[in-house]
């Protein structure tokens, strides 16, 4: 029995590494977000709010990028929105579903916000 869920785990890792592989390079946020919650969480001792902390924060800050390159108001930007994710959007995401529509929903909001402050 366990070594069927080592398999079946296993196979959701290479489909979704795959789908991963596909996207283009400048892959949207809800894209982003979800391939980076379900290579999380299905990873034993991570949980949905671990995992959504996680990839709030990657799928905002491009990794590419260090924060000497952002301006002071881009960086001003960048930790409201980060701030007002994992506070609002965080619980979003489920173990079943990252519910990646309604995060996006979420984070947009926050966008709005921070941008008129």
């Amino acid at each position: 029995m366990e070594g069927r869920r080592g398999m079946k785990s296993l196979l959701v890792v290479l489909v979704v590494v795959a789908l991963l592989a596909a996207e283009p390079a400048a892959a949207s946020f809800k894209d982003c977000y979800k391939g980076c919650f379900i290579l999380c969480v299905i990873t034993p001792g991570n949980n949905p709010a671990k995992c959504g902390a996680k990839c709030l924060k990657d799928c905002i800050f491009p990794h590419s990028s260090s924060l000497e390159e952002y301006s002071t108001e881009e960086k001003r930007l960048h930790f409201c929105e980060l701030g007002c994710t994992t506070t609002s959007c965080v619980n979003i995401s489920t173990k079943e579903n990252p519910h990646e529509e309604e995060v996006s929903s979420c984070v947009d909001s926050c966008s709005n916000t921070c941008g008129k402050n």
